[in-house]
């Protein structure tokens, strides 16, 4: 009997905290309209895009709530630069 018959490794559990980290972060950005946390969610994303490349359906639904509504004021904030490249 093999030892790795019950068990196996996948790298959807890191998918959901990175998810759940850049909900989070967003939540952040949109509370305390501090433009530091666009440097969290784009190292979120690019942990993201590193474990598994679904998470940019996830991201096109963040950009749009955030396009669609009076939160693209965020976009045009100074610290938005380096998050950008990350979340096209």
């Amino acid at each position: 009997m093999p030892i790795f018959e019950g068990s196996e490794f996948q790298y959807t559990s890191f998918d959901y905290l990175w998810w759940v980290l850049i909900a989070y972060f967003t939540i952040r950005l949109l509370r305390t309209e501090n433009p530091r946390w666009w440097l969290a969610i784009g190292a979120a994303v690019g942990m993201g895009l590193l474990t598994k490349y679904a998470i940019v359906f996830f991201i096109a639904g963040i950009l749009a709530g955030l396009v669609l509504t009076r939160a693209r004021r965020y976009f045009l904030s100074p610290g938005s630069g380096p998050a950008l490249p990350s979340l096209s």
